[in-house]
């Protein structure tokens, strides 16, 4: 109630300052009273309360919808020839949308739902991605064992890692290159804090102590692409693409220079 006067006039107008923020502080401040005008209705049930909580909801869907308008209206007039920021909007508006078509299954049914789908694909890559005759054959796990098992090399230990390597390295990543599972992207990696850093580099030097790799780091995420000319309904199309966390590929690129 105490803020309700403030709001219910004219909504301050986005200027160019709070549009490049990420979020403009009176939003924070018209959101924080929404809530807590709906925190007051859930427990008194008062229709006065109600109404207030109504008027702040509605302020709030207005507002945003002006900061969009006037964020689309920055960006559209900052387009330029020049640094050919224009020739990459009319890319994305002329990208046309691609739609996963049903899939033919294994037993001659449409997979239509992505359930079904993402079965479809299980199946044949099980049966594409087998382990070769000729290595089935050999006994190598009796190898490896004694290769594992064997006198350590007389050589000189592995050099520890160093923040600034590893802050050279996520500094190196592309911004919008596709993260695997753990959505964990170049952009994110390069806002984390110096204490972030040196938390990672531990992690580096304990896999090089320990000689042990996560296993969440070998775990990727398979994209299934659509091969060009070829029908979108079977699944013999369609390749796929395997997404690593870009975690272990900072690591296996700092590893690869002491190779």
């Amino acid at each position: 109630m105490l803020q309700e006067a403030s709001w219910k006039s004219t909504p301050p107008t986005p200027s160019g300052n709070d549009v490049n923020s990420p979020t403009p502080i009176y939003i924070h401040e018209l959101v924080t009273e929404k809530r807590r005008a709906r925190n007051r209705w859930q427990r008194s049930r008062n229709a006065i309360d109600k109404r207030e909580y109504n008027t702040l909801a509605r302020r709030l869907k207005v507002v945003l919808q002006d900061v969009r308008n006037a964020t689309f209206e920055s960006c559209i007039t900052s387009l330029s020839t020049d640094d050919h920021s224009i020739w990459k909007a009319t890319k994305l508006l002329k990208r046309p949308i691609v739609h996963t078509p049903p899939l033919v299954q294994e037993d001659g049914n449409w997979g239509v739902t992505d359930k079904e789908k993402a079965a479809a694909f299980v199946a044949y890559l099980s049966n594409v991605f087998t382990t070769p005759q000729a290595y089935n054959k050999c006994n190598t796990d009796d190898t490896v064992q004694t290769s594992l098992d064997s006198a350590c090399p007389m050589s000189l230990p592995i050099p520890p890692i160093f923040p600034k390597e590893v802050k050279e390295e996520i500094l190196n990543c592309p911004n919008h290159k596709a993260p695997g599972f753990h959505l964990i992207t170049g952009q994110l990696l390069k806002e984390l804090p110096r204490k972030a850093v040196v938390l990672l580099t531990t992690i580096h030097n304990s896999m090089l102590r320990l000689t042990y790799f996560p296993v969440t780091w070998k775990s990727a995420q398979i994209i299934m692409i659509l091969k060009p000319g070829k029908p979108p309904h079977r699944v013999t199309s369609y390749r796929p693409i395997s997404l690593l966390p870009l975690l272990s590929k900072i690591f296996e690129r700092i590893f690869l220079k002491r190779i």
